[in-house]
């Protein structure tokens, strides 16, 4: 059996020190700009023209989380322990004990139900591991539509 090697893109907030959590009201702030201004701006222009200032370190934040689009949640409680999102996608699933969990330091957990927001780049990857789900406790939410991508209502 062949085993490869995923790298995982970690945030900017992993990768920076210096990097602040932001508060809702700027969050708020900045995606009223971003809804006001739709393609007017890049990256850089758009932070320079923000109607209050903030750290570079903060927008980029922001912005990572503005871009995060879909969302896990987890029926842990009727988990049968298939593996299968596992095998599929290890960067995101893991066991723990005999059900699986997600493998990621911001999913919101209880003993029950577990939720975990994620970028488009990660989604083919999680939706494959819904799909196999024997039980489908996986459900994949965009949270820009509000469509619940799997399982299909």
């Amino acid at each position: 059996m062949e085993f490869q090697t995923i790298k995982k893109e970690r945030s900017y907030i992993e990768t920076n020190d210096i990097a602040r959590s932001p508060t809702l009201q700027t969050i708020l702030m900045v995606e009223k700009f971003i809804d006001e201004n739709s393609g007017e701006y890049k990256k850089t222009d758009l932070f320079k023209n923000l109607p209050k200032k903030v750290m570079w370190q903060t927008f980029q934040v922001i912005m990572e989380y503005l871009e995060s689009v879909y969302k896990i949640v987890y029926d842990k409680k009727n988990c049968i322990g298939g593996l299968i999102c596992v095998d599929i996608a290890p960067e995101f699933w893991r066991m723990d004990g005999a059900v699986a969990t997600i493998n990621n330091q911001k999913a919101t957990k209880d003993k029950d139900k577990e939720e975990l927001i994620f970028d488009e780049k990660d989604l083919s990857h999680n939706l494959e591991a819904a799909e196999g789900c024997p039980v489908a406790v996986i459900k994949i939410i965009d949270l820009e539509t509000g469509e619940q991508l799997y399982p299909k209502e």
